[in-house]
């Protein structure tokens, strides 16, 4: 028996690596075909979960207000919304009348928010004050209708800036459009997490102050107040009662260490006048900056 010829070596490998190509083909279609089969049950889902009996067209609306087309036009137009209010904010407080086209665009965006809004609420029907979303959107469309009765029913001498100001609620809705940025959602998603720890590295923080306030209360005061009256603080008013109280030697400290403004205006004073204290607001300083760099 003559044993079959071998195939060339060359030919075996480009026959594995066909082998390969097919098997990751397949396993892409399978991955693709399982997702889409995932999409297409949890959409099955939602739809079966809308009241019933089913009302005309009601499936068909429901399709359109979530589809990802009226997503992507609801974030365009919380952009668009946000620059109305910078230029409505910006020409109020140069007392100059709103812009016609400023004017225009907010008639729009509520004209589209309040479609949205009756399209869910023939949709859902009671189901829609379920979510907490969707009474910030009914809160969004009645305030600004509210501003609009009010503004045509009140002329003169009343201001209706604090109504303009619910419009910045209309920027809440952003949070729904951070799922088209994925690494934008990473990072709220992280800052989310961390707020917990920042709170309590905050809340230690506070103690830490009011602590050190009662201590610069009973250290500092006095010889602050020997500095002011040897006129070294002519031109401060706030110097020679820096540390008077709790509240305002931990109002000093948070001014000098936290924020960094003018630690000099008090603290040299004080070092030249005792050095002991010195050794005091040294040991504050230190303390304070390794507090704050453990909360960043």
């Amino acid at each position: 028996v003559v044993p079959a010829p071998s195939a060339p070596r060359s030919c075996r490998l480009l026959a594995g690596v066909s082998g390969a190509g097919a098997q990751e083909m397949s396993v892409e279609r399978v991955s693709s075909t399982t997702s889409s089969r995932q999409q297409a049950t949890a959409s099955d889902i939602a739809r079966a979960a809308l009241p019933e009996p089913p009302w005309p067209y009601q499936l068909e609306i429901y399709d359109f207000v979530t589809s990802s087309i009226v997503e992507a036009i609801l974030v365009g137009v919380i952009v668009i919304s946000f620059f109305c209010i910078t230029v409505d904010t910006d020409r109020e407080a140069a007392g100059l009348e709103p812009m016609m086209i400023v004017e225009v665009l907010n008639a729009v965006i509520l004209g589209l928010y309040t479609c949205e809004l009756l399209c869910k609420l023939y949709v859902f029907r009671w189901f829609y004050f379920r979510t907490a979303w969707n009474w910030l959107d009914l809160f969004v469309v009645l305030s600004d209708y509210a501003m609009i009765i009010l503004e045509a029913a009140i002329s003169g001498g009343f201001s209706l800036s604090f109504l303009r100001m619910l419009r910045l609620a209309r920027l809440s809705r952003s949070a729904r459009a951070i799922r088209y940025f994925p690494q934008l959602a990473i990072m709220v998603q992280g800052l989310a997490a961390t707020l917990r720890i920042v709170v309590s590295g905050l809340l230690l923080l506070s103690v830490m102050l009011g602590i050190i306030g009662v201590l610069g209360v009973q250290l500092l005061h006095p010889v602050n107040m020997r500095v002011a009256e040897k006129g070294l603080y002519d031109g401060c008013e706030r110097c020679p009662r820096a540390f008077e109280s709790t509240f305002n030697s931990a109002m000093t400290f948070t001014q000098q260490v936290i924020t960094g403004d003018s630690w000099g205006a008090v603290s040299l004073p004080i070092i030249e006048e005792s050095p002991g204290a010195g050794l005091f607001i040294i040991g504050v300083f230190v303390c304070l900056n390794l507090m704050v760099m453990n909360v960043i």
